[in-house]
């Protein structure tokens, strides 16, 4: 069973990959900073918790950054998985006070023109970004389209929330993945259902656990990327700022507020 607010990697012999990542302290703690109805809460849970299992190169701590323009009353959702272990995000968005169904949650990920973008870094390579128009479908079904049109890889995505007293308790993920070369028929064979599968049954089926982490909610934000986005304000965006005697930033992510005076502003955009 995989263990609360963690991320664990199986591979199988057979060329199939396995990542699972439970992330319920992490939607806890973005809900304390974000007070979300309870549809908007339960798919924020899900794409935190899809956004985890999408790092798959754990060895050289791959980071994951998410846009997701859904097109409807959710407006953008933004999430982050970096140094393989640590999760943030928000959407600037409501629901509309919607019940937890799957249709609604289709209703609200998919509008008109809806597109997901994912961003990947890697002490390896130079971070890459991809975009799919999303096309109506559940979240695990707009990220088993991602990784298809982007990737090329067939998956199958699982998403769980569990609440209880309209409360998110738990969210989780699920990916499974053919890689290049695997055995196309056996990853068929495994069907769906292995998603459901825990650790013990799992590995008397054949995978290997590659690799397991915790999972922690904490944001990136610091002096230094404040003083780079203001840096990078128009010079008429600078000027207005430079009018007040201190200017206050709030981080969308965690909500903590950064005070920047007007001298170390001068400082900065000197």
């Amino acid at each position: 069973m995989l263990k609360a607010n963690y991320i664990r990697h199986y591979i199988h012999e057979k060329g199939i990959r396995l990542t699972a990542a439970d992330v319920s302290s992490g939607i806890a703690e973005m809900l304390k900073i974000h007070r979300l109805p309870l549809l908007s809460s339960a798919i924020m849970g899900k794409i935190l918790a899809c956004t985890a299992v999408l790092a798959t190169d754990f060895k050289n701590h791959e980071g994951i950054s998410l846009l997701w323009k859904t097109n409807t009353t959710l407006g953008t959702i933004r999430s982050d998985m970096y140094d393989g272990k640590y999760i943030r995000g928000y959407m600037d968005g409501y629901d509309e006070g919607l019940s937890v169904t799957s249709t609604n949650e289709k209703k609200l990920i998919s509008g008109v023109g809806a597109q997901l973008t994912i961003t990947r870094y890697s002490l390896l390579r130079q971070p890459y970004s991809s975009t799919i128009h999303v096309t109506s479908g559940t979240i695990a079904q707009c990220f088993e389209q991602y990784k298809k049109e982007s990737d090329q890889i067939l998956c199958r995505m699982q998403t769980s929330v569990i609440i209880r007293e309209n409360e998110i308790i738990s969210a989780s993920a699920k990916m499974m993945e053919l890689l290049p070369e695997g055995d196309i028929a056996f990853f068929r064979h495994l069907g769906e259902e292995t998603l459901n599968e825990q650790k013990d049954s799992l590995e008397n089926m054949g995978f290997m656990v590659l690799s397991e982490s915790p999972i922690i909610f904490q944001c990136t934000c610091n002096n230094k990327r404040i003083m780079n986005s203001l840096m990078g304000l128009p010079n008429r965006e600078k000027e207005k700022l430079l009018q007040q005697p201190c200017a206050e930033i709030t981080c969308h992510s965690c909500g903590k507020i950064y005070k920047i005076s007007n001298q170390v502003m001068k400082e900065w955009f000197m």
